[in-house]
C-alpha cells in the first residue's frame, strides 16, 4: 500500500505557491532631523492586530551553515592607504575593547561642553564598524593581525548585549551618538547583528562561540519582534534608509551564517528595499525613489535598493542549493530502502529521474518548481512507517518550489535596481550623494559595491577606480578619513572608507562560490556611458 500510495501521490500532486505578504505604500516617518536626536523612549511593541505572515511561512528556519570565503581566491594585497587606515583605527580603540565617534569637524560639534565627550566614549555602533572593517582585512578573533583587537571588540558588544533588556530595541545605553541622529535611533542594534554574524564560528574556542551565538539570538529576536509589516523599525534620523539598509544586513548576514532568522523577516526586508525601485527613464536611466527616509537623496535609495536585493539574492540562493542537498539526501534515502519489487524498482527510478532533474535544473525556476511538485508528492508517503523521514525535514523539502518562486521574484527587482546604478556610474551628482564625502556616503559606497563586485563584469572595475582614485585623495595625512556633512566621526568615516577599499574581501557563502566565479570567469564587459571630459 505504502509504494503505490508514493507512486500516485508522485503523479498527482502539485504545489501550492505561496503568496508574498502584501506591502504597505506609506512609509513610517519622515526625512528626519537635520539636528541631533536624542532618543528618550523605546518603540512600542509591534501592533497585535496587524497582519501576520502564515504561521508556518513566519517560522521557517534557515538551514545551518557557517562556511564561506572570498569571491575571488587571491584578492588584491592592502595598498599603503589602507594600511595606514587600518593601524589608525587600532590605535584608537579603547581600554574596554569599544570605539568612540572621534573627532568630529567643528560645524558639526552640538555644543561646546559636547567637545570631546562622546569622540572618547565607546559606543556599540562605531564599534561594530570598526571591527566589520578589521574583520574584512583578513583577521578573524581566533588569528590574523588584529585578532586581539576584534576578541576586544566582541567582549564589549556582547556584555552591552547581555545588560540590554527583552522589551525594545536597544542594545545600548549610550544615546545620541551622530549614528543614531544621523541613521537611525537603532542602528547599534542592527550593525550588531551584522558584526556578531560575521564573528559567529570564529571566536577562539566553545564558551566564546556560544557567548556570541546567545547574543546574536538575542539581537535578532529584538529586531524580528519591533519589526513594521513595511520592514521598517520606526525611530528618528536623516538618513534612515541607509539605516534599513544595515537591518537587512545584519537579517541576511545573520541567516548566511547558520543563525536562527524567520523567513517573514526576511521578506518585508526584501520587499521594503524593492520599494525603492524605480523604472527605467526614456533615456534608459533609473531614477530611484526619493522616499520618506532617503534625505531626497537618490544615492541613500539605490544604497538601500541595491544592497537589500542582493543579500536576499545571496540568502536565497543559499537556501535553495541547501534544499537541493536535502532533497538529494532523502531520495537517496528512499531508493536504498525501497523494495526489490516492481513497486519498489518504480520508486528507484523514479527517484533517479528527480535527481538528474535537479542536476539539470540549474537557476531554471519553472523547471524547479516542477521538481518540487514531484517531491512534495513523494513527501506524502515518505513519513509513513517503512520510510520514516523526519516530518519536519519533509514539510521544509516541500517548500522548495517556494524559494525558487521567491528568488526568481527578488532577481527580477535585483536586476533593475542593478541596470539602474550601471547607468548612473559616470553621473558626478549621482556619486556624490548629499555633494560632498560624509558618512552616509561612504556607507552607500560599500552597499553599493558589494553588489557590484558580486556581479563582476565592466561596471565593478568602473566603479572600484572611481571609489579608489576619490577615497585615496581625501583620506587625511594620519591614515583617517573625515566627513564632511552629518556623519562627520573619524570612527565610522574611516571605517566606511577602508570598507570600500577592501570590496573584494568579503566574504560568500560556501554554496556560491563555484557559480559566482564562474560568472565572474564568463563575463562580458558591459556598455557604461562614455566618462565625461
Amino acid at each position: 500500500m505504502t509504494t503505490q500510495r508514493l507512486l500516485i501521490a508522485a503523479t498527482s500532486m502539485t504545489l501550492a505557491m505561496a503568496m508574498p505578504w502584501q506591502l504597505s505604500s506609506t512609509y513610517a516617518g519622515g526625512d528626519g532631523p537635520t539636528t541631533p536626536v536624542v532618543a528618550k523612549d523605546a518603540p512600542a511593541p509591534a501592533d497585535a492586530d496587524q497582519p501576520k505572515p502564515d504561521a508556518q511561512e513566519a517560522h521557517q528556519q534557515v538551514p545551518a551553515k557557517t562556511s564561506s570565503a572570498h569571491l575571488l581566491a587571491d584578492p588584491k594585497p592592502l595598498s599603503d592607504e589602507v594600511k595606514k587606515g587600518l593601524q589608525w583605527l587600532v590605535s584608537h580603540q579603547l581600554d574596554n575593547g569599544g570605539w568612540g565617534q572621534g573627532e568630529e569637524s567643528e560645524q558639526m560639534r552640538r555644543n561646546a561642553k559636547e567637545k570631546g565627550k562622546l569622540a572618547d566614549t565607546a559606543n556599540v555602533g562605531d564599534t561594530c564598524a570598526a571591527a566589520l572593517t578589521l574583520l574584512r582585512s583578513g583577521s578573524t578573533p581566533s588569528s590574523g593581525t588584529y585578532d586581539v583587537n576584534l576578541r576586544k571588540a566582541a567582549g564589549y558588544v556582547c556584555e552591552s548585549i547581555e545588560a540590554a533588556n527583552d522589551e525594545d530595541l536597544y542594545i545600548t545605553k549610550i544615546r545620541n551618538t551622530r549614528l543614531q541622529s544621523k541613521l537611525g535611533t537603532y542602528v547599534d542594534t542592527f550593525l550588531a547583528a551584522q558584526l556578531l554574524s560575521e564573528f559567529k564560528g570564529k571566536m577562539p574556542d566553545d564558551k566564546a562561540n556560544e557567548r556570541v551565538d546567545a547574543c546574536l539570538a538575542k539581537v535578532i529576536k529584538k529586531i524580528e519582534a519591533h519589526q513594521n509589516e513595511d520592514g521598517k523599525f520606526g525611530g528618528q534620523g536623516w538618513a534612515m534608509s541607509l539605516n534599513d539598509a544595515i537591518a537587512n544586513t545584519a537579517l541576511n548576514r545573520a541567516a548566511q551564517a547558520g543563525a536562527e532568522v524567520q523567513q517573514g523577516s526576511l521578506e518585508k526586508s526584501r520587499k521594503n528595499a524593492a520599494a525603492l525601485n524605480a523604472p527605467a527613464t526614456p533615456d534608459g536611466e533609473g531614477k530611484f525613489a526619493a522616499a520618506d527616509g532617503t534625505a531626497g537623496i537618490e544615492l541613500y535609495g539605490a544604497a538601500n535598493s541595491v544592497s537589500g536585493q542582493r543579500e536576499t539574492d545571496t540568502t536565497y540562493r543559499q537556501q535553495i542549493e541547501q534544499q537541493r542537498d536535502e532533497i538529494r539526501k532523502v531520495l537517496e534515502q528512499a531508493k536504498a530502502q525501497a523494495g526489490e519489487d516492481k513497486a519498489g524498482k518504480e520508486i528507484k527510478d523514479q527517484a533517479d529521474a528527480v535527481l538528474t532533474r535537479l542536476d539539470k535544473a540549474g537557476d531554471d525556476v519553472e523547471e524547479s518548481q516542477a521538481i518540487a511538485s514531484s517531491v512534495e508528492g513523494l513527501t506524502l508517503a515518505l513519513g509513513s512507517e517503512e520510510f520514516g523521514f523526519d516530518q519536519d525535514k519533509l514539510d521544509s523539502l516541500a517548500g522548495f518550489g517556494d524559494y525558487n518562486g521567491r528568488w526568481a521574484d527578488n532577481k527580477k527587482n535585483l536586476n533593475v535596481a542593478q541596470t539602474a546604478v550601471v547607468n548612473r556610474l559616470n553621473d558626478d551628482k549621482f556619486v556624490a550623494g548629499f555633494g560632498n564625502n560624509g558618512g552616509e556616503e561612504f556607507l552607500s559606497y560599500t552597499r553599493i559595491g558589494e553588489s557590484l563586485y558580486i556581479e563582476g563584469g565592466e561596471a565593478w572595475k568602473t566603479f572600484e577606480k572611481k571609489m579608489t582614485e576619490n577615497l585615496t585623495n581625501v583620506q587625511n595625512k594620519d591614515g583617517s578619513w573625515s566627513g564632511h556633512h552629518c556623519i562627520t566621526g573619524r570612527t565610522f568615516c574611516t571605517s566606511a572608507a577602508l570598507s570600500v577599499l577592501m570590496t573584494d574581501r568579503m566574504h560568500v557563502p560556501e554554496e556560491l562560490l563555484e557559480q559566482a566565479r564562474l560568472q565572474q570567469a564568463e563575463q562580458k564587459p558591459q556598455d557604461l556611458p562614455e566618462e565625461a571630459e
